[in-house]
């Protein structure tokens, strides 16, 4: 029997472990989401939107080669630019680029009739 007292919280080891870690930070013009998914290659890796959620889900063998599927939903924050959404893995790490979109601003002149 494992001994509790020796129970540490912070030692633990995220590669035997069926979760990720993940940052989220803002960078003025984008956000970026990146997760630590050591293990997982591109082709066990699917990113979908849905609605204001981006879906995250990853699958890779442990030391005994039992498959373990991960899936995480992130909710984006409002004003995000999904046509410019962009993603990379490299060296275990993958990066989420979230674009702002653009702020439009403009005064609209008042008239006497409408022109329609």
């Amino acid at each position: 029997m494992k001994n509790l007292l020796s129970f540490n919280p912070f030692d633990f080891n995220f590669e035997d472990a069926n979760i990720f870690r993940s940052n989220f930070k803002d960078h003025g013009k984008y956000y970026l989401l990146g997760l630590d998914m050591p293990g997982v290659s591109t082709k066990d890796l699917s990113i979908n939107l849905d609605n204001d959620h981006i879906v995250v889900t990853g699958k890779r063998s442990d030391k005994n080669h039992e498959n373990f599927t991960y899936t995480e939903s992130f909710f984006m924050p409002s004003g995000i630019d999904h046509l410019k959404i962009e993603a990379a893995m490299e060296n275990g790490v993958l990066t989420i680029v979230l674009p702002k979109k653009e702020e439009l601003t403009k005064s609209i002149e008042i008239k006497e009739k409408l022109s329609f």
